[in-house]
């Protein structure tokens, strides 16, 4: 009996560190994709500072939520005794844009909300116009 569960120890320890490896660049391109962004954040600038997660983690935690999506600003605010980011996302490809709320502190997704039709146009084109000014701004 201590063969066989010896085996099955050793093949639990290789499937989980091979789940562990190909989660690697999924994580490590989340978390290059918010860091090279420089992303363009709105609200009170004394929020930051209260803030334990900084924006770019954030827009990392929103990215992760929603795949195939990249940040384009995020909104430091209050939302009740929370402090949340905002972060706007948009989808290469279309119109529509979906914004996910980040515990500003905690780092968990407090909600999310897919804006499409007319509204996600108008805000899609919006966000796309500000990401595009930001990064002529900073480069």
């Amino acid at each position: 009996m201590k063969p066989i569960r010896a085996t099955n120890r050793r093949l639990s320890l290789g499937a989980l560190a091979l789940c562990f490896c190909a989660a690697l660049p999924t994580l490590a391109g989340a978390q290059q994709a918010a860091t090279s962004s420089k992303l363009n954040v709105e609200g009170n600038k004394k929020l930051l500072s209260e803030a334990k997660i900084n924006p770019d983690s954030a827009a990392a935690i929103a990215v992760a939520k929603l795949p195939g999506t990249s940040a384009s600003t995020a909104k430091i605010e209050r939302s009740g005794k929370s402090l949340v980011y905002s972060v706007s996302l948009l989808k290469a490809g279309s119109k529509d844009i979906d914004r996910v709320w980040v515990d500003a502190n905690t780092g968990t997704v407090m909600r999310t909300k897919h804006y499409s039709g007319v509204s996600g146009r108008v805000r899609h084109a919006h966000q796309a116009h500000e990401a595009k000014e930001a990064a002529q701004g900073k480069s």
